[in-house]
């Protein structure tokens, strides 16, 4: 009821982030299927309130990020994460809605196209460079398809090095808790970076060292060997 106050009742689309050109959110909004409404939240340099904030049509602007220990009742609140961008690595939100069962809905292009494993299970590709009939045709099919989101989350694609939002929440839940649950998952973040930096680092570099340092000294009494049988200086 918060994100999209009048159309709670329809399955909700989110696109979470900055509101940049380059993520062409626009043609998200201009592209809903009639059967779904859009929620755009984050902030950035476009004015999106104004521009594109029309409940009669089916969008919601939000100004504002979501902090991190509540993003995890954002992606399980809506029903897809879109993005329309055409040029993006790895897309943040896609991994982040993956992670608790939400499907994502994305563009083929760029570090999309590693983002879904097959079409239908943990997400879709929808082509946003094709008319708006097009594209709020195939969102339509999209919307209106049976997810299950335990073989959403089966089929994400996992980031070696990102801390998935279902990892905060099993470390935040194995947690006491002091009021706020936000430093619980931060303090595991913390710890895992200081193992890796300040044990983990230290130990590959002294077992290189060792290895070479038991090298040079089989190299060297071996030559000291041979050079302690020598009859002459030339010898030597």
């Amino acid at each position: 009821k918060n994100l999209a106050p009048h159309h709670s009742h329809l399955p909700i689309i989110l696109f979470a982030g900055r509101w940049v050109p380059e993520k062409r959110i626009a043609r998200l909004a201009s592209t809903v299927p009639p059967s779904a409404c859009l929620c755009i939240i984050g902030s950035g340099p476009l004015p999106l309130p104004s521009l594109l904030h029309s409940p009669s049509s089916r969008v919601y602007v939000h100004q504002g990020f979501v902090p991190h220990d509540k993003i995890y009742d954002l992606y399980r609140a809506v029903d897809f994460v879109a993005n329309a961008s055409d040029f993006e690595t790895f897309g943040n939100t896609t991994y982040e809605g993956n992670s608790v069962g939400t499907p994502c809905v994305l563009h083929p292009k760029g570090g999309h196209l590693s983002q879904i494993v097959e079409e239908g299970t943990n997400g879709c590709f929808v082509d946003f460079d094709l008319p708006d009939e097009v594209v709020r045709a195939s969102m339509e099919k999209v919307v209106c398809r049976r997810w299950d989101r335990d073989v959403v989350r089966g089929n994400m694609v996992r980031r070696i090095d990102a801390v998935g939002i279902e990892d905060v929440i099993r470390v935040r839940q194995s947690g006491s808790g002091r009021g706020g649950e936000g430093w619980i998952e931060r303090a595991a973040i913390t710890f895992n970076k200081g193992l890796s930096k300040y044990l983990l680092v230290p130990l590959a570099l002294a077992v290189g060292i060792a290895v070479n340092v038991m090298v040079v000294l089989c190299v060297t009494n071996k030559a000291g060997y041979e050079t302690i049988k020598a009859d002459s200086y030339e010898d030597r």
